[in-house]
């Protein structure tokens, strides 16, 4: 492909410009690339249930990096729609190769689930459209979707509707943050403009095996990591909602703010569930946010 530059090296050429764009959104290159996509993933699977695969095939980080520059050092440089194919399907074939085989049937790793196929093609959907959900009218359907599905999903709990609002995030760690963050700006009115700065040092008191993305979230939103505190666990590694209370009266004793108290349904490194019935009585008596940390739970709420 040309140089965008015309021939005195200032002005762009307009003619390749438009050619670039044409490529970009061509249908025909995009029903090409989307049958080789689907051909290639459906082999995937097929091979990955199988278990005829390793579970990981370990590269050493070096080797991949310098494998990925080379890609990019070649991007952007195929003559014609037949080579940009090829050139699609040999990156794929890479990708999926040196990844982990999440639908390995021995795959034992981290609490990473393997996605289900026909709901991942609604992610390429939402990707290659970019429904947003900022305002309603930039995707006014993903928008109502995530309306109904927090409605939904607050009623399993046991919510009443009008009662109760929500938003979905892309992971736990992420919703961790969100839901911390609307905790401090509930708490604290002034927060969002003056900075916690302005406000008595408040702190989280969080289950004992919480996720580290807790303690991070307090970090980013200027609480500081050193004000989350761990809550001593039951026989059963749940968070022990007396040992709360006690702690609570010694904190209102002296005059420390408390913005909120994470639970865990369950948590991750051991999967215990707390008694959430128990530790919301705790926490309506001293007037303190829960927050629960719906790991697994959330997920089991869509079963």
């Amino acid at each position: 492909m040309r140089n965008a530059a015309s021939e005195d090296g200032n002005a762009p050429n307009w003619d390749v410009l438009r050619e670039r764009v044409r490529r970009a959104f061509d249908p025909q290159l995009v029903q090409t690339l989307g049958r080789r996509l689907s051909d290639l993933l459906a082999k995937h699977f097929a091979v990955a249930m199988e278990g005829r695969l390793p579970v990981m095939d370990w590269w050493l980080p070096e080797k991949n990096v310098r494998e990925t520059a080379e890609y990019l050092d070649k991007g952007g440089k195929t003559a014609d729609d037949k080579a940009l194919a090829d050139a699609f399907e040999s990156l794929l074939e890479k990708s999926l190769s040196r990844g982990n085989q999440l639908h390995n049937p021995r795959y034992v790793g981290h609490q990473v689930p393997p996605p289900i196929p026909i709901a991942a093609w609604f992610d390429a959907v939402g990707a290659m459209t970019n429904q947003v959900m900022a305002v309603y009218e930039m995707g006014p359907w993903a928008t109502a979707m995530e309306k109904t599905m927090v409605d939904r999903l607050g009623r399993a709990i046991g919510w009443a509707r009008g009662e109760f609002s929500g938003l979905i995030t892309h992971g736990g760690s992420l919703a961790n943050l969100t839901a911390l963050l609307t905790a401090r700006n509930v708490c604290f009115s002034t927060v969002w403009k003056q900075g916690v700065c302005k406000e008595s040092a408040p702190m989280i008191l969080a289950h004992q095996d919480a996720h580290y993305s807790v303690t991070r979230a307090a970090g980013i939103l200027g609480l500081g990591t050193e004000n989350v505190e761990r809550i001593p666990s039951d026989n059963q590694r749940r968070m022990d909602a007396g040992a709360l209370r006690e702690r609570l009266r010694g904190l209102r004793r002296e005059k420390r703010t408390v913005m909120a108290v994470v639970a865990c349904a369950c948590a991750t490194p051991i999967g215990s569930f707390d008694p959430l019935r128990s530790i919301g009585q705790v926490c309506r008596e001293f007037g303190v946010w829960l927050h629960v940390d719906a790991a697994h739970g959330g997920s089991a709420l869509l079963s």
